[in-house]
């Protein structure tokens, strides 16, 4: 044993231990592949500036690939462009320049549209999210653009139209309600049966909010007070909400027309708009909380014909459900039907990666294609 020898070896070994170690960490970072830490950071900031960060949370092989896609990316083309911004997004944009035929079309073809001398060499972008991350377990319904009844399959989102238009997401929360006419008429009887209306039920009815589904048909055979036929449901102590669906035909002779609910305590009435013919309107009525340990809420039409009409009068889908407002409908078979809740998907959730936020689609862009090229940018949804 030399203690001292050892000693003096060990010592010039550990430096030039060290020294090595030192060396392959250098080499390692002289290349993107091998690169890590803080000095990963740093090549992205010499190379892009503060326009491509690490995102909370995200490892060096990520982000390292996500630097060399944005060195080696084909930049000032329209292609570069929706490359770039399917790797941010996870979405394929629609591009739109007003320029080139393939996307103006012209005059004769199955679509056209118009560019503008005021907007030279510039294009449009347009990034929209995919309808179908929705966690929820059942099948929806909704009315579609022609207003019909549609339904939604499990995980779909539905689309809210207004106007003919689509407006937003239909998204609501899980709740139960009953449909008395959502597959067969039962139960249903006139509660006047006199000769100011007659009721019918027929299968196929050309007009129906739901196609080959029954419809409830009110004739009016002479003057006076109509009293439509009912339907009643438990609804606890809580608000209750009552709709329906009503389709008036052009020239009738109706001077009042409602849906009326009550519980045997209090009542409420909704008037139905006489102004609109021929399509569908909906009517809903609500009953606030009520006291005791429960009640029935029952529904009916109620109203007043100022002589005999040709037409009659289309109802469907009879409705009752909780809180105050009428929500889509629940397709069940004259029972209390349940619906689970619309619960979107996050970005994460569906692509692994983080969200991203409008900023960081304009940097993307940016990186890309040359300053002032973008006339329009519209994001959809999921942006922060």
């Amino acid at each position: 044993m030399s203690p001292v020898l050892d000693g003096v070896l060990a010592g010039i070994a550990a430096a030039w231990s060290y020294c090595f170690a030192l060396l392959q960490f250098v080499r390692a970072q002289a290349r993107l592949s091998t690169m890590s830490g803080s000095l990963l950071d740093l090549m992205a900031f010499d190379f892009f500036g503060a326009t491509l960060t690490r995102r909370p949370g995200e490892g060096d092989l990520e982000f390292s690939a996500r630097i060399g896609s944005n060195l080696l990316l084909p930049r000032a083309t329209r292609q570069a462009t929706s490359d770039m911004l399917l790797s941010l997004t996870g979405l394929v944009p629609v591009i739109f320049e007003p320029r080139r035929g393939g996307d103006a079309g012209g005059y004769g073809s199955a679509w056209f549209g118009y560019g503008s001398n005021a907007m030279p060499f510039q294009y449009l972008i347009s990034i929209n999210a995919p309808g179908s991350d929705v966690r929820r377990e059942t099948e929806a319904s909704y009315i579609d653009q022609a207003g019909r009844l549609k339904l939604a399959p499990r995980h779909a989102l539905r689309p809210l139209y207004a106007n003919g238009a689509a407006s937003s997401a239909l998204i609501e929360s899980r709740s139960w309600n009953l449909i008395k006419d959502s597959v067969a008429w039962s139960g249903f009887s006139p509660a006047d049966p006199g000769s100011v209306a007659a009721w019918g039920i027929e299968d196929s009815d050309p007009l129906a909010l739901w196609p080959s589904n029954p419809v409830l048909r009110m004739t009016i055979a002479g003057s006076g007070l109509i009293v439509g036929p009912s339907v009643s449901t438990y609804i606890g102590t809580g608000a209750a909400c009552a709709s329906i669906w009503i389709l008036i035909p052009s020239g009738h002779t109706l001077m009042s027309l409602a849906i009326s609910v009550t519980d045997g305590l209090v009542s409420s009435v909704a008037a139905v708009d006489l102004s609109v013919v021929d399509c569908w309107q909906r009517v809903s009525a609500n009953l606030d909380i009520g006291s005791g340990k429960g009640r029935t809420m029952t529904a009916h039409i109620a109203g007043a014909a100022a002589s005999t009409m040709s037409g009659a009068v289309i109802t469907q889908c009879w409705q009752i459900e909780p809180g105050t407002i009428a929500s889509s409908y629940i397709p069940s078979s004259g029972q209390i039907g349940m619906r689970d809740a619309d619960v979107v998907s996050t970005l994460p959730d569906i692509y692994g990666g983080a969200a991203f936020t409008r900023q960081d689609v304009q940097d993307t862009i940016g990186r890309v294609v040359p300053a002032g090229s973008i006339a329009w940018l519209n994001v959809q949804s999921r942006l922060q």
